[in-house]
Order: structure tokens, then C-alpha cells, then sequence
């Protein structure tokens, strides 16, 4: 499964925190959690395994982020495990995509929302210093 082109804001938080992206040397992804928004009742007991792709237009696809064995007792939130690589050139681009590599073991009958919380380490120079 791909996902649309997801517009990057890193410019707007470099800007925020007194930097530029020409200034920052690396970003790796600390952290991403996928949370049922809907149905309020939905729950990832479908899911055996979830692998997380980043790639864009001028890079190659590299692993993000992964869950194996995931259990089905009901959860609606699921911590992946992050790949600590750097991210830079991806996050620095106006546009990314991301795409899900799944295993499953259950058929669900109703669309599922889900939402992804995601937290970045950046390490930049700062302005003025």
C-alpha cells in the first residue's frame, strides 16, 4: 500500500527553531505509533507484521520502521520499531512518500483510520552560534 505524496513542513520547523535545512546534517526517526481512529471499535488484531518505507521522486525506498508478531488481544495502538538511519534527504525534499508492507490474518469488512504520530531527532547548526 502507498501513500499519497505527504507534503514535508521541515522548512517551517528549521525556521521555528532557529535554523535552516541547509544547516542540518541529520534526522533519523525516533518514534511512530499507529493509532484506530475509526471505527471507534476497530482494533489491529488483523495485523501479523507492518514494515514502513520512505522514499521520494530522487531517492531509493529504505526501511523505516517494523512490528513482527503483533498479538490479537484487541489493541488499537501499535509502538514500531524505528530504523536509525538518516533521513535527511527525504525530510529536506518538498515531498515524500511512504508505503506499508503488511501481513495479515484476518479480513476486516470496514475501512479503518488510522493515525500515525511520528517523532524526529534532528541535529542542526544553530543560527547565530
Amino acid at each position: 500500500m502507498q501513500s499519497p505524496e505527504i507534503e514535508s513542513n521541515a522548512e517551517t520547523e528549521f525556521e521555528s527553531n532557529h535554523t535552516r535545512k541547509d544547516l542540518v546534517e541529520k534526522i533519523e526517526l525516533t518514534k511512530m505509533e499507529l493509532r484506530i481512529k475509526s471505527p471507534e471499535d476497530g482494533n489491529f488484531n488483523f495485523l501479523n507484521s507492518i514494515e514502513v518505507y520512505i522514499y521520494s521522486e530522487q531517492h531509493e525506498e529504505v526501511k523505516i520502521a517494523y512490528l513482527e508478531d503483533i498479538p490479537a488481544d484487541g489493541r488499537q495502538k501499535l509502538k514500531l520499531n524505528t530504523v536509525r538511519k538518516n533521513l535527511m534527504k527525504y525530510i529536506k525534499e518538498d515531498h515524500f512518500k511512504l508505503r506499508l508492507a503488511t501481513r495479515t490474518d484476518e479480513v476486516i469488512t470496514r475501512n479503518h483510520e488510522i493515525l500515525v504520530d511520528t517523532e524526529f531527532f534532528v541535529d542542526a547548526k544553530i543560527l547565530g552560534i
